[in-house]
């Protein structure tokens, strides 16, 4: 058997109009005895598929890297404990425990109010971190005198 006759016929040639004109009187006019086209060929009915456009689409865009930015404005939190039993703090920050190995607060005082200690470690923390603000308030101190 050859490849023709596998074939379906050939479609029959188009002697109306598509279009639902049914309002117009001369619908019975035939319109151009033009042919449908002609069927393609299956060599590119595989290249038109939707299959295949959707994988060459993925295959181009697992080619390049993604460029993903690294975090902005980032802050890291801390959390701090305080074990009642051994008086440590836990997770400290290494600054934070020099600074307070550094201070004149005894372990008893640190027993006694650890959050206190804490806040205060948290404060001067902050504090070193921030720019230094001007030693003079000169602004919005602008003296007139109206004569």
């Amino acid at each position: 058997m050859s490849s023709e006759e596998d074939k379906p016929p050939a479609p029959p040639v188009r002697l109306t109009s598509n279009r639902g004109g049914g309002d117009r009187i001369d619908s019975a006019a035939p319109v151009d005895m033009k042919p449908l086209p002609k069927e393609p060929d299956d060599a590119d009915r595989k290249k038109k598929t939707l299959k295949n456009k959707i994988k060459v689409s993925k295959a181009s865009h697992n080619d390049s890297k993604p460029n993903i930015s690294y975090p902005t404005n980032f802050e890291h939190t801390v959390h701090v404990g305080f074990d009642a039993i051994t008086g440590e703090f836990t997770g400290m920050p290494e600054q934070w425990a020099l600074m307070l190995k550094n201070s004149n607060i005894s372990k008893q005082e640190q027993k006694k109010n650890p959050q206190a200690v804490l806040d205060v470690l948290n404060w001067f923390d902050n504090s070193s971190k921030q720019r230094p603000s001007s030693k003079y308030m000169t602004h919005g101190l602008h003296t007139t005198t109206h004569s």
